[in-house]
């Protein structure tokens, strides 16, 4: 294998992995999310930010990147993920910022860095789900694309023909292996039929075709024999008068003695 094609190879596994880890992340986030469950790979998740509270630190629809830590690791500014307390929005997540820590980290008081006012219930420490740690803007574009249905076909259609430009090369390769294997197997077959008539013909099967063009040549024309036959010269030609005189003169003596009998007779 060449280089060119060792690096394409390469190239293709890396990128078929990066989208598939970022579907399956996608994917992940939205299933769980919508059961209502955080759930954790080693000490990290992900999170789908919904709402603009926390503009312009964390935009609208943006996945963010959290990590699960203590309550007393939690300090003034930090931004955390709780589930709220608060009527309006009870029992839903919630990604503020800490404004004041409650006590020995029993609570904490938050607010939106886009309106700055503070939450009507603190966080409760025993509903902290993880802290902030950045926000995922690629997988935030993804997500959004995939959030709609136009996005979704729009992406499957790009994964698609990436999949396809990438392994182009390939697919030519095969179909042209493919052409190779049947034009083989006529040559192969066409050289049974060579070998089979060869077969015949020794065993007398099949006649020579010098036997049959000699046949041909037997049957020949009057005019072909005319034209075939020497022209004679004029001594020939007087030979052959002569000859024929010769033949020709006892009958005309034969009948000149009839003639003179029968004047005697008169």
């Amino acid at each position: 294998m060449s280089f060119r094609k060792l690096r394409l190879l390469i190239t293709t596994v890396v990128v078929g992995l990066l989208l598939l880890a970022l579907i399956g992340a996608v994917v992940f986030v939205l299933v769980f999310g919508a059961r209502g469950e955080t759930p954790f790979v080693g000490s990290h998740s992900i999170l789908w930010i919904t709402t603009g509270s926390m503009s312009p630190t964390i935009e609208e629809r943006t996945y963010v990147l959290i990590e699960k830590v203590s309550p007393s690791d939690i300090k003034k500014d930090d931004i955390i993920c709780f589930v709220s307390d608060d009527p309006s929005i009870y029992g839903m997540r919630n990604t503020h910022r800490v404004l004041e820590v409650i006590g020995d980290h029993e609570a904490f008081k938050t607010a939106g860095d886009f309106t700055k006012v503070e939450d009507p219930v603190p966080a409760s420490a025993d509903k902290l789900i993880g802290r902030y740690v950045k926000s995922l803007p690629v997988l935030s574009v993804a997500g959004r694309l995939l959030s709609t249905p136009v996005g979704l076909f729009g992406a499957g259609f790009l994964f698609i023909l990436v999949m396809v430009l990438v392994y182009l090369p390939d697919i030519r390769r095969i179909f042209s292996l493919a052409n190779a294997a049947n034009t083989t197997k006529e040559d192969l077959v066409q050289q049974k039929i060579r070998e089979e008539v060869e077969r015949l013909k020794a065993a007398g099967g099949i006649p020579e075709p010098e036997s049959v063009s000699a046949d041909v040549e037997l049957e020949e024309t009057p005019e072909k024999k005319q034209k075939e036959e020497p022209e004679e010269t004029p001594e020939e030609v007087l030979e052959e008068a002569a000859e024929d005189a010769s033949e020709q003169a006892p009958d005309v003596e034969g009948k000149t003695d009839g003639a003179k009998d029968t004047s005697d007779d008169i």
